[in-house]
């Protein structure tokens, strides 16, 4: 039984996919790679939702996009997955929509099945929450929209959580390997590694104290392993 069926048993709805994770080696060719994915989205005719669990990096996609001359707006109230058509059409000169998954929510008759709309949005995560349940949220968020639906997690090796195992010592070894800059790594073993980073952070979260940075949170609210 998969993800989604788990979630919500018979009912979830097959438009919905999670996309293999993007993996960079560097938080410069993650932030390169956003921009191509967004154009390259749009392209394909889809609306592109941004959601980025803290807001330093909400706040830097934002700048950065602006570099690249693409035209954002960031959400500043609740948002539901129903409520993603809606969202859209309100702001159809935006060519992404920037949210703080705190502010996502998900009501219970959300997860059963709806008439779909006749869009097509592609959700780019931007970072991997150090608590798995979490990550579940927005899973459960992204499912929960009446209309076909990707998610693509996008992170690089640079990103606090991935730096719990891969450090300058890993980007090295890939490097050799012939990895490039700008080139993704979608591999399944990194993947898995990555949710085993996460599961063990998770089970070292003492506290819930709200960060303005990953970083921040991580200072805020998990025992160091040392002290375990």
């Amino acid at each position: 039984m998969g993800l989604l069926s788990r979630l919500f048993g018979q009912s979830a709805r097959p438009a919905f996919s999670a996309e293999a994770d993007q993996i960079f080696l560097t938080a410069d060719a993650k932030w390169r790679a956003l921009a191509k994915a967004v154009r390259a989205r749009r392209n394909d005719g889809e609306r592109v939702l941004i959601l980025a669990h803290f807001p330093a990096t909400l706040r830097e996609a934002r700048d950065r996009l602006a570099a690249s001359e693409i035209a954002t707006e960031i959400i500043d109230r609740p948002l539901s997955g129903g409520g993603v058509p809606e969202l859209f059409e309100r702001r159809a000169s935006a060519e992404a929509v920037l949210a703080p998954v705190p502010a996502l929510t998900v009501d219970e008759h959300e997860t059963q099945p709806t008439p779909p709309f006749d869009m097509r949005v592609a959700i780019l995560s931007l970072e991997v929450h150090p608590a798995d349940e979490v990550e579940q949220d927005v899973l459960r968020f992204a499912a929960s929209i009446p209309c076909a639906t990707r998610l693509f997690p996008f992170v690089s090796l640079e990103d606090p959580l991935l730096a719990q195992f891969a450090g300058p010592a890993v980007q090295d070894i890939l490097r050799k390997l012939g990895m490039q800059e700008d080139e993704a790594i979608q591999s399944g073993m990194v993947s898995r590694r990555v949710r085993r980073a996460q599961a063990r952070m998770s089970s070292r979260i003492t506290s819930w104290a709200p960060a303005d940075s990953a970083e921040e949170w991580i200072a805020k609210n998990v025992e160091s392993e040392s002290s375990t």
